[in-house]
C-alpha cells in the first residue's frame, strides 16, 4: 500500500509539470500534497536534493505512461496495476510472442514434438500443477533426449528459462547438503558407538558429548541422545545395593590435622597423594584394594591387593611411587596410616601427613570417588566370581590403565589424566 501511495504522489507531481507548473512551486512544502510528502519524506535532511535529483525521471515516466509510449517490457509493476494488467500476464504475453516467433523458425520434427507436449501442458493447466512440477517435467523431457532446447521447452510450458535453471541449481545444492548431512550422520553414529565400546560401555551422554566435541564433531546433546537411542546404547545405572558396613579399624587417639582441607583442585601446585583401602567381595570372602591417587592430575600412581588390610598392603602401594614429587599424603584415620612403618616412610621422604576428620569420608573424596567408579564401571559389569584371582587382578589393572590414559574427567576440563599432565 505504501509503495502505491508513493507512486500516486509522484504521478501527481508529473501531472502538475504537464500543466506547466514549475518544480520549485510544486515542491513548496505549503502547496505539496500530503502524499507527495509521504513519497519524498519531508523530514529528511536531503529532502530538496532528492526532489531536484529525481524529477526528470518522474517526468519522463509520467509522459511515457500517459502517452502509452513506454516499451511494454520496461513497464514497472505499478504501471501494470494501473492499466489493470499484472506483471505475470504481461510476462506470459511476452513469452507467447517470443515463442510464436521461434515456432516460425522451427523444422518439422521440432513442431511435431511441440504438438505432442501440448497434451501434457493442457493436463498440467487443468490440474493446476506448480512451476516446480513443470520444471521437473522439462528436465525429464530433456533427459529423454528431446530435440528441443531447454529454452523452447520452457516457452512451451509457459515458464522462464532462468527460473528453470535457478530451481535445479538450488535443488542440486540441497541434494548435496542432504548427502553431506547423511554422511556426517553415519560418521557420528559410528563414532558414538566406538566411544561407547572403547569406554567399556560406561560413558553416558555428557562424557560422550565432550569426547565428540574434543574430536571436532558438531552435535547437540538432544541429537546425541537420539543417536544413542537409535544405536540402543544405555549406560549402566549406579547400583542401589545396601552398603555392607565393613570399615577398617580407626585410630582415634592420633591427633593429625586435616591439612588438605578439601583442596582437591588439580595442578602442579597441589603435590598431594590421597590414599585409602576398600574391599571387594569375591567368592564368599573379601579382598582389600589399597590405592593412591595424585591430585596433580588425578592419576592412579600406585595400588596393591591383599586378603588382609594390613600395613604390608599399604607399604606395597607406595613401593614404586617416587615420593620426591610430592609434599603431602592424605588418608583417613585407619590404623595402618598410624603405624610406625608408614610414619617412617613419611619421615624418610620429608612428607607431611594429613588425615580426614573422623567419620567424614568427603574429606578424602578423590580416592573414595575412584573406588566407586572402579566398582560401578568395571566390577559390577562382569561376574568377578567366575574369574580366577589372576584374571581379576588383570581386569583391575586394565581399568586403571584406561582410567589414567583415556577416561575424561570434568575436574580436568574433560581431559584424561595423561593428557592433562601434558598440557
Amino acid at each position: 500500500m505504501k509503495k502505491f501511495l508513493m507512486f500516486t504522489a509522484k504521478l501527481q507531481i508529473i501531472l502538475k509539470l504537464l500543466k506547466g507548473d514549475k518544480m520549485n512551486t510544486i515542491c513548496n512544502p505549503e502547496n505539496l500534497l500530503d502524499k507527495c510528502i509521504l513519497a519524498f519524506g519531508k523530514n529528511r535532511k536531503n529532502y530538496p536534493s532528492l526532489v531536484n535529483k529525481n524529477w526528470h525521471n518522474f517526468r519522463y515516466g509520467g509522459l511515457a505512461f500517459l502517452l502509452d509510449d513506454w516499451p511494454e517490457k520496461h513497464q514497472p509493476i505499478m504501471f501494470c496495476k494501473l492499466k489493470e494488467k499484472s506483471r505475470e500476464e504481461i510476462q506470459k504475453e511476452r513469452r507467447r510472442k517470443a515463442f510464436d516467433e521461434m515456432v516460425e523458425k522451427m523444422n518439422k520434427k521440432q513442431l511435431i514434438e511441440i504438438v505432442k507436449h501440448q497434451v501434457e501442458i493442457i493436463e498440467y493447466e487443468e490440474n493446476k500443477k506448480s512451476k516446480a512440477d513443470k520444471f521437473e517435467k522439462i528436465k525429464e523431457l530433456k533427459e529423454s533426449k528431446s530435440k528441443l532446447s531447454i529454452k523452447i521447452l520452457c516457452m512451451n510450458f509457459g515458464v522462464s528459462e532462468s527460473g528453470y535453471h535457478k530451481y535445479h541449481n538450488n535443488k542440486n545444492n540441497l541434494d548435496k547438503i542432504d548427502n553431506r548431512e547423511r554422511d556426517d550422520k553415519e560418521k557420528l553414529l559410528n563414532r558414538t558407538k566406538e566411544i561407547f565400546i572403547e569406554s567399556g560401555g560406561v560413558y553416558g551422554i555428557t562424557r560422550t558429548y565432550k569426547q565428540l566435541e574434543e574430536e571436532g564433531y558438531n552435535v547437540s546433546r538432544p541429537t546425541l541422545i537420539r543417536y544413542r537411542r537409535i544405536l540402543g546404547i544405555k549406560s549402566p545405572i549406579r547400583s542401589s545395593e545396601k552398603k555392607i558396613n565393613r570399615e577398617d579399624p580407626k585410630d582415634t587417639s592420633v591427633d593429625i590435622q586435616n591439612l588438605l582441607n578439601r583442596n582437591f583442585k588439580p595442578g602442579f601446585d597441589n603435590r598431594t597423594i590421597c590414599t585409602d583401602i576398600t574391599y571387594i567381595k569375591y567368592r564368599g570372602k573379601f579382598l582389600y584394594l589399597s590405592a593412591a591417587i595424585s591430585l596433580i592430575n588425578y592419576q592412579i600412581i600406585g595400588y596393591s591387593i591383599s586378603e588382609n588390610p594390613n600395613t604390608e598392603l599399604v607399604m606395597e602401594t607406595f613401593k614404586d611411587i617416587n615420593l620426591n614429587n610430592f609434599d603431602m599424603i592424605h588418608s583417613d584415620h585407619g590404623l595402618v596410616y598410624s603405624s610406625n612403618d608408614f610414619k617412617k616412610l613419611l619421615d624418610d621422604n620429608s612428607i607431611q601427613q594429613s588425615m580426614s576428620r573422623i567419620g567424614n569420608s568427603l574429606d578424602n573424596r578423590p580416592i573414595e570417588y575412584w573406588f566407586s567408579n572402579l566398582k560401578e564401571e568395571k566390577l559390577r559389569l562382569i561376574n568377578i566370581n567366575k574369574l580366577e584371582y589372576e584374571e581379576l587382578l588383570d581386569e583391575i589393572k586394565k581399568y586403571i590403565f584406561w582410567y589414567n590414559n583415556s577416561r575424561i574427567q570434568k575436574i580436568l576440563g574433560w581431559q584424561s589424566p595423561f593428557k592433562y599432565r601434558q598440557i
